[in-house]
């Protein structure tokens, strides 16, 4: 928790150090301090955004600075050593992110989740620079820092595979999609990348849309309320 002020006050011998031999061999010392003091300049300050599992035993730490223009990433294993680090100008779209639904929602969810991705930079949400994806959330459930247990190539294993999917609001069903194959997980269906899905109409105009949802488990169909 204290890396941002310490990649601000310049430790980089120490904070290098800290990284894998992977990291090591893809970037010197060198070619890591440079970019370092070219990312802090005009900077005066990085607070710690958001921390999370991202993979067992590895843990994720975003950092903003002071003008909401920079941000780091860090991934840490269970031993602290820095696995991966990633620096990045962040995109702004202040124009939407300021303006808010006119209804109120939940989360579509009843137990205990995880927001594994949703903000509104490309750090906290990979979606974010997608126009027609921005203010998506992906979600997961977590326990002792991991998505699943056993096999993590077998959908049953996750913890949130199974689980209830409820309307995040009052709405009629506009769209009901069901019967495609559940992905194998980490691939991707490019023919139909939202899978499973319903499409929800609220008052005022607006919509939800709840996605990758498990084959023939929808239970409701265009026109339900």
């Amino acid at each position: 928790e204290e890396f941002g002020e310490a990649f601000l006050g310049g430790q980089y011998t120490e904070i290098y150090g800290q990284t894998s031999e992977q990291f090591q061999e893809q970037v010197s010392y060198n070619e890591f301090k440079q970019l370092a003091e070219q990312f802090n300049h005009n900077v005066s300050g990085y607070e710690l955004e958001a921390s999370s599992p991202v993979a067992k035993h590895q843990e994720r730490y975003v950092w903003l600075d002071d003008q909401g223009e920079k941000g780091i990433q860090v991934v840490y294993d269970k031993h602290s050593t820095i696995q991966g680090l990633f620096l990045a100008p962040l995109q702004s779209f202040p124009e939407t992110d300021e303006v808010y639904t006119a209804n109120t929602y939940t989360m579509p969810i009843k137990e205990e989740w995880m927001v594994f991705w949703g903000g509104t930079n490309q750090l906290l949400n990979y979606h974010y620079p997608t126009e027609t994806q921005r203010y998506a959330y992906d979600l997961l459930m977590t326990k002792n820092g991991s998505s699943y247990h056993g096999n993590p190539e077998k959908n049953k294993h996750y913890y949130a595979f199974g689980k209830e999917v409820a309307a995040p609001a009052d709405g009629v069903v506009v769209k009901a999609i069901d019967g495609i194959e559940d992905n194998v997980p980490g691939e991707m269906n490019s023919g139909s990348p939202l899978g499973n899905h319903v499409v929800l109409e609220h008052k005022n105009g607006e919509y939800s849309l709840l996605a990758h949802l498990k084959k023939n488990s929808i239970l409701v169909e265009a026109g339900d309320e």
